[in-house]
């Protein structure tokens, strides 16, 4: 078994923790899946009494109910939940994955639009329970504020100690 020096080591994490820093990190949003609550749609009448209301125009509590028994899906919103994680992305062209021979020789296809990026192992749980990706909270990363990417595979811990930086390969989903 080789030892490497504690050095080494410290050194790498060093490395690491600038390129996950705010300098070299980018902003990314993480949206997962969405929340349905209770609410009501706008309303456009204007001037009119609101049917949630009594004489007096003071609201009345619905408790899960209206004027025609339980509410109905037209007073559930959808809500999506988002969190910006701070993470460093790296855009894989097809170029890079062709020189890689280990995704040839295992026979695996990637799609030309893959991104990994490399996070803290404190936001692994929020990875995994995250629906797809977004980049558009970074201004560095403008043009692709429309992509929406989903995660291939599972993400993995890197470095020399297991617990403090981990890598997750993403796909363009639309």
């Amino acid at each position: 078994m080789v030892e490497i020096p504690s050095g080494v080591i410290l050194a790498w994490q060093d490395s690491m923790d600038a390129f996950l820093s705010d300098g070299f990190a980018h902003t990314v949003t993480l949206v997962y899946p969405p929340i349905i609550q209770a609410g009501n749609a706008p309303n456009d009448s204007i001037g009119q009494k609101p049917s949630n209301h009594n004489l007096f125009g003071r609201p009345v509590p619905s408790f899960g109910m209206n004027e025609n028994g339980p509410s109905s899906s037209e007073d559930m919103i959808e809500v999506e939940q988002t969190e910006q994680v701070k993470m460093r992305v790296y855009f894989l062209n097809a170029h890079q994955i062709s020189k890689n021979k280990q995704l040839e020789t295992a026979g695996i296809t990637w799609p030309t639009t893959v991104i990994q990026t490399k996070f803290w192992m404190k936001d692994m749980n929020k990875l995994l329970k995250a629906v797809y990706l977004r980049l558009d909270a970074d201004e560095s990363l403008r043009g692709f504020r429309e992509y929406r990417f989903t995660m291939v595979g599972e993400p993995v811990p890197i470095g020399f100690v297991h617990n403090r930086y981990g890598l997750a390969t993403w796909s363009r989903s639309q």
